[in-house]
Formats: structure tokens, C-alpha cells, sequence
């Protein structure tokens, strides 16, 4: 099972924002098992909205496709006026393609573009 979530991160170092997450679980038939969490961060705001499983480089074997956003989240309400606030960034569509070893999550690729 693959969860895909966002982690606000509070400290009292650094200002609140959201980290992309992204877990993988195993059911027992009883409880469920934690196997992985890999947790990442952008410029500004890291959310994932969705993923999926797919064999996408045709080896027969599954990927996990996250898709979300990063960037400043604010700044959806100034795309209206066309003016960024001071010391915001643009919100960029993010694209990762993931293989999982069983063991392992790796990072095979990482596609950002200004949506």
C-alpha cells in the first residue's frame, strides 16, 4: 500500500511549510506495517496530490508516479493580478518517478515545470 501526504514542518528555526511524503505500507491481515517513508522538500511548499503504479520504462516491472506541486502557495491568489509578494516563488507542477526494491525506495527521476 503507498501513501501519499504532505508533513508540515514546525521549528522554531525555520517558517512552517509543508514537506512532500511518501509511504509505503504492507498489510499483515492483522495490522499494518510501516515499510518506508521518504519525506522531501522543495523551494517553499512540497505537497503530493496523487500517485500511481505503473510499468513506465517497460522493464515489467511497477514504478510509483507521485504528482504534486511545489513552490509558494500563496501565491495562487496573486496569478490573478500577475504580481508576485516579495520573497515568494512560483508554483511549479512536480512529476517523480520512484522504484521500489522491496527494500529500498529510490529516486529515478524528478520533473518540475511552472504550471
Amino acid at each position: 500500500m503507498v501513501a501519499p501526504s504532505s508533513s508540515l514542518v514546525d521549528s522554531p528555526n525555520i517558517d512552517p511549510h509543508l514537506n512532500g511524503q511518501l509511504r509505503i505500507w504492507h498489510w499483515t491481515g492483522d495490522s499494518l506495517i510501516l515499510d518506508w517513508s521518504e519525506e522531501w522538500a522543495t523551494d517553499g511548499e512540497t505537497a503530493v496530490w496523487s500517485v500511481g503504479l505503473r510499468d513506465v520504462n517497460g522493464d515489467g516491472g511497477p514504478e510509483l508516479i507521485t504528482g504534486g506541486f511545489v513552490g509558494t502557495v500563496d501565491v495562487l491568489d496573486y496569478k490573478i493580478i500577475g504580481e508576485l509578494p516579495p520573497g515568494t516563488t512560483p508554483l511549479k507542477s512536480q512529476l517523480r518517478i520512484w522504484h521500489w526494491t522491496g527494500t529500498i525506495l529510490n529516486l529515478k527521476q524528478n520533473e518540475e515545470w511552472f504550471s
